[in-house]
């Protein structure tokens, strides 16, 4: 799935953009809203993006769905990324702090594709998460 549809909405406070987690892990944020239920736009949906980095080495790009993986793009090539780093959130909240906060686990790096001769590195990321089983998610509320 590339979508979770969630029973609460408008009616509970939910706003677009708003983050949704399992425990430290990022599932997605809210897409659409209606009265009583909202869409999750997964981090592997293509139409997903967010700011984020790696928690060893502090390289930091933008992270991008990939159908079944992520990309993390747009790392400057000096930036220290590597395989198994864990990739986490680098904060997307607006004035109201609705978005996504800082520091959850976005997935662990499987592979990075690095050329000198270019100003940007790339890596593959996993989710921990098997979205396809969820059952139970949580909003950040603030």
């Amino acid at each position: 799935p590339y979508i979770l549809i969630i029973d609460h909405g408008e009616r509970s406070g939910v706003i677009v953009g708003m983050a949704v987690i399992l425990g430290k892990d990022f599932v997605g944020k809210i897409g659409k809203i209606t009265r009583h239920y909202s869409e999750v736009v997964l981090p592997i949906s293509k139409t997903f993006s967010t700011l984020a980095g790696t928690a060893e080495g502090g390289g930091t790009g933008i992270i991008n769905g990939e159908d079944e993986f992520m990309v993390l793009d747009h790392v400057i090539i000096t930036d220290q990324i590597s395989k198994n780093d864990t990739v986490i959130t680098k904060g997307e909240e607006n004035e109201k702090g609705v978005g996504i906060p800082a520091d959850i686990i976005i997935g662990k790096i499987i592979s990075v594709n690095k050329t000198e001769t270019k100003p940007f590195q790339e890596a593959i990321v996993k989710s921990s998460l098997n979205f396809r089983n969820l059952t139970t998610v949580f909003i950040i509320i603030k």
